[in-house]
């Protein structure tokens, strides 16, 4: 059987004995759907909150705050809906980056799309070392709560954003507008040492810390805020929207997500061939979600194999620099909640992961990177398939997951 591997811009065929396949994963089939219409209808139909115009009256300054381009977020879509009432407001813009790099000029593009024209003047970009805080207090995990000072002293907020599986947060969306979004750097540094607890995961809200620790901080901020939140499908289409109450609409959003975005197996398998897409192919560090996705379906002593292009590299260099610092993945775990930094998280999570299983992946990171990381390149994913089933045995099953950035694979119960 001939499958089609996407790999950013190209398509790279395999072929694999049918015998192998237990499933081919990707982002379901979506109705023609007037992305305008639902976008606007959420708008006018909000969760636990005023209307719309009704929110913006009597302002004469509105905040927007947006996604970067790690996130697939519509924002030049929700854009095109609400740029009627917002046109004759004083509108000023921060894209919440927080700990990632400034986006560059084709990044602001893909983000504002014709609307960076229009308001390139009145965009401010987050920066979590260098922007003003204001400090709103301390969480009961002891992170501290340092918001971007422009958030504070607006009067009101739009936020427009997208909610889907996050490996460690549970979901994205709503409350990560603000931490880590427009958050210090010590803050998000301080949330995220909370991901080394096991019930910081993939689709996990309820006794996730960080999810907890996140909504705790929201609740410091003391702002009227209407929130727009989209769930995107395929070929990045906007499939559902809500707005509203910030946490409302968030989680509205989540229990279709959880649906839209779970693909259910009757068993684990030997193999899993996971390829992530824009924008999660961008780097490692973004890619490596793909990893969390998945791992819980994939057989004790199983291969992975992450098919992502990482044009620009490993991302982040602290979790790299963990990573090299050991001889192998076995190498001791003592003292890292200690001296954490911001991505040690993703190092401890693969060497957890990579001391019963196999990494192997199909990317333009070089060979001499990656053997630091121990993980094995590949430079056919065909010729990765054939060792992984030489392998694993006759009996081997595979499974594709052609979206494995946004869809979680589970056992079902």
């Amino acid at each position: 059987m001939r499958i089609k591997i996407p790999y950013e811009d190209d398509i790279l065929a395999v072929d694999v004995d049918k015998k192998h396949i237990a499933g081919i994963i990707k982002l379901p089939k979506i109705k023609d759907v007037n992305e305008e219409f639902l976008i606007g209808k959420a708008i006018k139909n909000p969760v636990n909150s005023k209307g719309f115009k009704e929110f913006l009256s009597g302002t004469k300054e509105i905040l927007v705050i947006v996604n970067d381009a790690t996130r697939s977020t519509p924002t030049e879509k929700v854009l095109d809906v609400i740029y009627e009432y917002l046109k004759e407001k004083k509108v000023k813009l921060l894209v919440s980056t927080g700990a990632h790099k400034k986006p560059t000029e084709k990044d602001f593009f893909k983000i504002f799309g014709k609307y960076h024209e229009i308001y390139k003047n009145q965009i401010n970009v987050h920066d979590a070392k260098k922007s003003e805080f204001i400090n709103l207090g301390t969480t009961g995990f002891g992170t501290k709560v340092l918001i971007n000072q422009i958030a504070l002293k607006s009067e009101k907020i739009i936020t427009i954003g997208s909610v889907e599986p996050h490996y460690f947060a549970g979901f994205t969306g709503g409350r990560k507008f603000f931490l880590p979004g427009i958050s210090a750097y010590r803050s998000i540094e301080q949330n995220h040492k909370l991901s080394l607890s096991p019930r910081s995961k993939v689709l996990a809200l309820k006794g996730n810390p960080v999810h907890e620790d996140m909504l705790e901080a929201l609740t410091k901020f003391d702002k009227e805020i209407f929130s727009i939140q989209t769930i995107m499908g395929e070929e990045e289409r906007v499939c559902h929207a809500s707005a509203g109450n910030i946490y409302n609409s968030f989680i509205q959003s989540v229990n279709f997500a959880k649906k839209f975005y779970t693909f259910e197996m009757t068993g684990k398998v030997d193999i899993i061939v996971a390829v992530m897409r824009k924008p999660y192919s961008r780097d490692f560090y973004q890619s490596h979600k793909g990893l969390e996705n998945c791992k819980s379906v994939l057989k004790k002593d199983g291969i992975f194999i992450m098919v992502s292009k990482c044009y620009d590299g490993i991302g982040k260099q602290a979790y790299f620099n963990l990573l090299k610092s050991w001889e192998s993945p076995f190498d001791t775990l003592e003292n890292i909640d200690k001296n954490y930094k911001l991505g040690y998280h993703i190092a401890i999570k693969m060497v957890e992961f990579q001391r019963n299983n196999k990494f192997w992946i199909i990317s333009d990171i070089p060979s001499k990177t990656l053997e630091k990381m121990f993980i094995q390149k590949n430079y056919s994913i065909q010729e990765a398939i054939d060792k992984a089933v030489h392998v694993k045995g006759e009996s081997a099953k595979i499974l594709f997951n052609l979206n494995a950035g946004n869809i979680v694979p589970q056992i079902k119960n």
